[in-house]
Parts: C-alpha cells; structure tokens; sequence
C-alpha cells in the first residue's frame, strides 16, 4: 500500500479498527471492522486482505483485485500411536502366527508321546529349544523348520518396522471436509468477522454448515474455535493437536510448516475468492488505487511480495511438511509408542511360560493318575 501512496504523492495516516472484526454487517444493520468506519466515513480506504463480497460492495467500493486466493484447512497429524510395533502385519497375520506355534506345541508332545524312553518333567520343551544331541529326531526336524520360518518372519517384520518408523507414506486421518465434519477425535474453528466465516455460516452446502453448526457448538466450551487472532491464538491451538484451522490464507501452510513440522492440509480447495482494498463509496481515489494495483499485479510485484510474507522453506528441525502426498521422514519414538514392544515381550513370555506350564501339568497329571491306577489294584 506505501508503494502505491508514495507513488501517487498522496499523505496518509494509518488508524485500526476499534475492533477485531474484518467487516460484517452487525444485526442493527450497521458495519463493524473497516468497513465500517469507511461506511461512517472514519477512514478513506481500508488496506488489507479482503474477500469482495456483494455486501461489502453495497457500502464500499471495491479496487480491482490484487490476488485470487483459495482458503485451507491446516491441522497436526497425530503421531502418538501405541500400535506402531504391530503395524507390520494385519490381524490374519498374527492369528496364523498363532496358529502356527500352537499347531507345532501339540505335535512336539504329541511325538514326546512315541519316544522310546519317556520323557521327564520339562524334557520335550528343553530338548526341542536347546538340545545338543546329533542324532536324528522328528521333534528337532520340526523345531528346526519352525526356527527357520520364525527367521523368515522377523526379516519380513524387520523390514516393515522399518519402513513404518520412517513414517512413509502416512495417511492422514481425513482428506476431504465432508470427512471432517463427521469424525469425533478433532473440533474445528475459523476466525470470527471473515467473509469466509460468513459465507461458512449462511451456505446451502451441508458440509459448510456442519462445519459452522458443529464450531458454534465447539465454541459454548471453547470459544477460541472463533478467535480472530491468527498467529496467535488460532496457531497455539493447531499447535496442540486434534485441530482444525478454516483459513482465509492458502499461503499459510508454507508459513506455518516451518514451526509445525507434522503440520498437514486437507488436499482439496475450497472458497476460491478475490482479495481487493476498499474504498468509500463514490470515492474519486477509486479509479487510481484500481490503475496503480493493475500495474503492480502485470509486473509481478504482488506475487513476488506474497511468496515473501509466506516463505516456502522448512527450518533444519523440521522434515518435509505433509500435503496430502506420499511423504519419508524419520521421527523419534515416544514411550507411549514403545510400550506395544514390551507387551509384545511379555506375551512371548507368557507363551513360553504356558508352554513350559503345560508341559509341566501333562507331567504331573500323568503321575497323579499312574497313582490312581496303581491305589485301584491294590
């Protein structure tokens, strides 16, 4: 704005709007925001981003348009999941692994059962694990095909760990509104006083109005959903997590990226809008500010100013944002993400705990009932 002010040797003096609204129409029908001070005729022209809107221009008069910007819906993607150690398989997976290692328990004691000397308590859990003996046996032949089945399997496993930790490819965990609005882990806001805000508020669309239904709910035990304060407010809480941000600027994402480095965006556009300078109505300046922004947007200056106020690149703390698009990156774990790894210990202990128990049990139960029989001839 100096740009074209100074170039047209014009003097000026910058004032803020006595409140945080960008320029709605308020119920009594008057103006608030800048819009309405040109409208009370406080101000000659308002400077900012404003979407051109068929009420702002019934007060105001509009400039041409500088830029056409799309809206987005920036959010964290949540990293804490306890399940990464068993995301490698699928559950059929794991039931078959089971099935497999209780399929092979049964034939050991089943061919502890035929050998000619009687195994002793522990003996067919023992020698099938660490057994030294070279003599051929049918029991160390199927241990010893279940051993290299289990190498086989923790490559497998080994290598989609692997790929999981480095975070390939992540989903995110909605990609369109319409998905938004119908899940219950994230609440949603947008800044109060905005075009989009209004136009979210009053559209036929269902996706937009569960969106501002389900904020105006939100907002009776979170009224921040609908603070103006952008970098402020609005970032701390994108910030935190399971958030959604309606905002009026696309370029936010690049400029929010380099803070948030799981920061993500809903892949589709939405509310594709013009941004203009406002001016009184029937303002003789009109038709110069409309001239001198014309010319700023034919030689590039307006586009080379909006990648400066939004830069594109990510600090050395942060990986690669996520757009939606296959995405690598590496990320340290938590202990919340750890702890399957020590249940998954603690069950294979169980299980050689239940297997040596078993054993234990057939043992004692064969004893107690060879003393039955032997108290029964007697």
């Amino acid at each position: 704005m100096r740009h074209v002010l100074d170039d047209s040797q014009l003097s000026y003096t910058f004032l803020d709007p006595p409140d945080d609204s960008w320029g709605q129409m308020l119920e009594n029908g008057q103006w608030d925001g800048p819009i309405g001070m040109l409208a009370r005729k406080e101000a000659d022209l308002a400077v900012s981003a404003f979407v051109l809107t068929p009420g702002r221009s019934s007060v105001a008069d509009p400039t041409t348009p500088y830029t056409v910007v799309s809206t987005v819906i920036v959010f964290k993607i949540p990293r804490e999941r306890p399940e990464y150690f068993l995301q490698p398989f699928q559950t059929p997976v794991y039931v078959a692994i089971g099935g497999g290692f209780l399929a092979v328990l049964c034939l050991l004691l089943l061919l502890g059962t035929f050998r000619r000397e009687p195994a002793g308590d522990g003996e067919i859990s023992s020698e099938a694990l660490s057994s030294t003996t070279t003599t051929p046996d049918l029991g160390e032949g199927l241990v010893w095909v279940w051993m290299m089945f289990g190498v086989v399997l923790s490559s497998v496993y080994s290598s989609k760990l692997t790929a999981t930790l480095a975070v390939g490819d992540q989903v995110l965990p909605f990609t369109t509104l319409a998905q938004l609005v119908n899940q219950d882990t994230f609440t949603w806001g947008v800044m109060s006083g905005t075009a989009e805000a209004s136009i979210l508020k009053n559209s036929t669309d269902k996706d937009f109005k569960a969106f501002y239904q389900s904020a105006v709910r939100f907002s009776h035990t979170d009224p921040s959903v609908f603070s103006p304060d952008e970098e402020g407010v609005q970032k701390s809480k994108v910030k935190t997590g399971n958030y959604a941000y309606f905002s009026p600027f696309e370029n936010l994402y690049e400029k929010w990226s380099s803070e948030i480095c799981d920061l993500a965006k809903i892949p589709e556009r939405y509310l594709t809008l013009p941004w203009v300078f406002y001016l009184q109505k029937g303002s003789p300046y009109t038709k110069l500010m409309s001239e001198r922004i014309t010319s700023m947007v034919d030689t590039g200056l307006v586009d080379h100013w909006i990648r400066q106020w939004f830069p594109e690149s990510s600090p050395e703390h942060c990986s690669s944002p996520s757009n939606g698009q296959s995405n690598t990156r590496t990320t340290a774990l938590t202990v919340r993400e750890t702890q399957t790894a020590f249940y998954m210990a603690a069950l294979g202990v169980g299980l050689a705990a239940l297997t040596l128990g078993t054993e234990l049990f057939i043992a004692r139960l064969k004893v107690f009932l060879q003393f039955l029989l032997h108290r029964r001839r007697f």
